[in-house]
């Protein structure tokens, strides 16, 4: 329950400083994974955020509409689209992590660096296990 109060708290004040930006945070994880991973597949992306790919579609073509990102389909294999930043999704993104990296300075606050360290390794871990129960699929 503890780890569930935490997800919550930390989505909503994240919602709350990605709001100045038109951004949910799952809209802003998209753009840093896309930002990290040039030309990423849309199932990839799909993958590492653990959702499924109708749910992944209905934010990618507002990121798309809004001219944050640009989606072309995969020379390779015509079914599969790639995902880039445009240069105003690069723009925004940077400046949407300024105010992640606040957010995560106000937490070190709160909490103090090594245990704000230890708690991302100890998130980091329970990551690696996905999925942790056999019937899960995003």
């Amino acid at each position: 329950m503890a780890l569930r109060l935490a997800e919550i708290t930390v989505f909503r004040d994240l919602a709350i400083a990605f709001r100045p930006f038109g951004l949910s945070p799952p809209e802003f994880a998209a753009l840093k994974i896309i930002a990290e991973n040039p030309a990423l597949r849309m199932g990839e992306l799909a993958d590492l955020m653990m959702i499924r790919q109708p749910n992944l579609l209905a934010f990618i073509s507002g990121l798309q509409k809004n001219g944050l990102i640009d989606r072309s389909r995969d020379s390779v294999d015509k079914r599969s689209f790639r995902l880039t930043l445009t240069a105003e999704g690069k723009v925004l993104l940077e400046r949407a992590d300024m105010a992640q990296t606040a957010y995560r300075e106000r937490m070190a606050q709160h909490l103090g660096q090594d245990n704000l360290e230890q708690l991302t390794h100890l998130l980091m871990q329970l990551v690696s296990l996905r999925p942790l129960h056999p019937e899960f699929q995003p």
